[in-house]
């Protein structure tokens, strides 16, 4: 269940990040991709979100994390980040592997996944972190710690 919800999640960022636009109507897009550990050890698995530090310029674009590593898409066929300045969101939920695999019926109550790493990293506002894309860009390191 947990997992399902995860995913969906991620789909849900893609789908909202890509608006109306057409792929080949996106100007400026830049490859994005690099690495995230949490105190040494790279993230095994997780989400990283940018968002438009101006609204009116660029597009919010998503990552999935895995073994330390990620790269950016915007929409589901333009992979990379539009040229702007943005603030990154990360996130990494434990994962239960005997959580059942489908929806539970009505009314059942589910314990929300528990965060692996801190709580400040997984929102725009509190996580700290900034990024400017730029048209040529070498792969991003983002070091978390407690």
């Amino acid at each position: 269940m947990v997992r399902f919800l995860i995913h969906m999640a991620a789909g849900v960022l893609v789908l909202l990040s890509a608006g109306c636009n057409k792929p080949d109507s996106l100007p400026n897009m830049v490859p994005v991709h690099g690495t995230v550990s949490y105190n040494g050890v790279p993230l095994e698995h997780g989400t990283i979100a940018f968002a438009p530090d101006d609204e009116t310029h660029g597009m919010s674009a998503v990552g999935k994390i895995k073994n330390g590593v990620f790269e950016m898409i915007t929409t589901s066929s333009s992979p990379g980040v539009q040229v702007g300045k943005y603030k990154v969101a990360i996130t990494s939920l434990e994962v239960d592997p005997n959580a059942p695999q489908e929806m539970p019926p009505p009314g059942t109550v589910i314990a929300p996944p528990k965060s692996l790493i801190p709580e400040k990293y997984t929102k725009i506002s509190t996580s700290g972190i900034e990024i400017e894309v730029k048209p040529s860009m070498a792969a991003l390191k983002y070091e978390l710690t407690d």
